[in-house]
This record gives structure tokens, sequence and C-alpha cells, in this order.
């Protein structure tokens, strides 16, 4: 079987789908961007989308969010009328709103770490009293257990090693994602700020139930890149997939770093 994981997938513009087209481009969602573009980071509002009342905690993500999600449609799959969709770091729940509109019958299981974001999500899910929705507040990992969280208030928070020894972490649950995977699975998001690699890793003798994937690679300084590993299993299991750069790029010149990444 012919399988597509798109990382930052690549549409054009033809995948916008009707039911959104006069949402997506009307003046008013212009206008409540434009609004919120001067809102100072981290401070939370509500405002309304689609057609209803939905709380965003921090102004410049969901701004990055909506134009990614509904306006690039870099989320966008072909399925059958009920597919099962995997959200993994589904954050305040703007990628669910966009599977939920474009396929009404799908069943969504959805994972989030940050217990404060995660009530946000709650919220934002029932406004539009969705059917078949699974929402778990927990960390996506290779194993069972407590993981050190570091929250950020936005779209940032992510598991770290060393939590321990910070006072800016959190202990939040982590579930074996592996565990979860026991019948296909249409498409999967996966947008778990750094453990991305080593969930993909564990899932590999059980990858072949996921048809499509969205998955966001996330480099840190202090650590090695494992793009390639991601690479390499996708290679394994007969996957295409296409990349795209986002935020900063590694840029190695004479030895030295220059720019940021993450």
């Amino acid at each position: 079987m012919n399988r597509t994981m798109n990382y930052l997938w690549k549409l054009s513009p033809q995948t916008v789908y009707h039911s959104l087209k006069d949402i997506i481009r009307g003046d008013e969602m212009e206008k409540t961007i434009k609004k919120l573009s001067l809102i100072p980071p981290k401070t939370g509002t509500e405002i309304d989308f689609m057609g209803k009342r939905i709380i965003i905690p921090d102004a410049p993500s969901f701004i990055s969010m909506y134009t990614e999600i509904f306006k690039r449609e870099v989320m966008n799959f072909s399925a059958g009328t009920n597919p099962l969709i995997f959200d993994c770091g589904a954050n305040i729940g703007i990628s669910i709103i966009y599977f939920k509109l474009k396929y009404p019958a799908s069943t969504i299981i959805a994972f989030e770490a940050d217990p404060e974001i995660f009530k946000i999500l709650k919220h934002n899910i029932a406004a539009f009293g969705f059917d078949g929705i699974q929402l778990f507040c927990k960390a996506c990992s290779d194993h069972k257990g407590i993981a050190y969280f570091k929250q950020d208030g936005a779209d940032g928070g992510r598991i770290i090693d060393d939590g321990g020894n910070r006072r800016d972490t959190i202990h939040v649950e982590a579930v074996r994602l592996k565990d979860f995977i026991r019948q296909k699975i249409d498409f999967m998001k996966l947008d778990i700020e750094g453990s991305e690699t080593d969930v993909l890793l564990d899932c590999g003798d059980v990858i072949c139930n996921i048809d499509k994937m969205y998955i966001e690679y996330h480099s840190f300084k202090e650590k090695g890149q494992t793009l390639h590993l991601i690479l390499a299993l996708l290679d394994e299991h007969n996957f295409k997939y296409t990349l795209e750069a986002r935020k900063y790029v590694k840029v190695l010149s004479n030895g030295e770093e220059k720019g940021k990444y993450d």
C-alpha cells in the first residue's frame, strides 16, 4: 500500500473545501485577525470563530494556527466519510474544529498535555457540540508514567528531561501512544514539541496502521538533531513525504551557527 506522510504538508489553493471558503475569506475573520495582532502575547481573550465563541490564551499562536490550518490547509487529507483521526498535541482545538467541519462523521482521539490549555480545549470543543471526540489530558510519549512538563501559556509547552531541577515545570501523565494504535488510523497529526522522534520510533511496528500523517519536527539547541531517524523510519515503511521549513532554520558557516532554530 502506498501511503503518504507530509511534513508541513504543501497544498495548492484548490484544496480549500467549498463549505468553508466564505468563512475563511470573509471580511469579519480578517477584521478579527487584525484586532488580535494588537493584543500582547499570552493575553487571554474570546473571539467568534466559525460561528461559535471560543477562548484563545495567546493571540500570536492562534493567528499562526488559523493561517496554517484553515487558510493554507496544511492538514488537508482525503478519506472516507467517517475517518479515524488522531490529534496528538491538540492545543486549544483549532485542528479538531477543522477536521470536524471537513469530516462531521469522523472519530477523533486527541491528546493535550498542558492542563491549563486542556481546559480551554474542552471549552472550545464543547462550544461546537461535536460528537465522536475523545479528549485526553495526557502527554504522548514512548512510555507510561509521570513526565516533567514546561508550560508556556500558548502552543510551545513540552516535556523536558531535567524538570526535577527546575521550578517552571509541572508533573503530567504520559501515555505510550503505541498502545492506542490498535486499528487503521486514517490521519494522525503529531505536534508534540520535541517528543516526536521517540514516539515515532516506538511506534515502528504499528506505524503500518497509519495511512497519512502530518508531523512537526522540533529541534533544540541542547539536543542532537534526529530528523534523519524519522525519515529513515518512514522510508522503511514505504511512506512518501514532503518537507517544508518553518520558523528558524539552523545554518552552519565555517563551523559556527548562524540564526536560531527550534
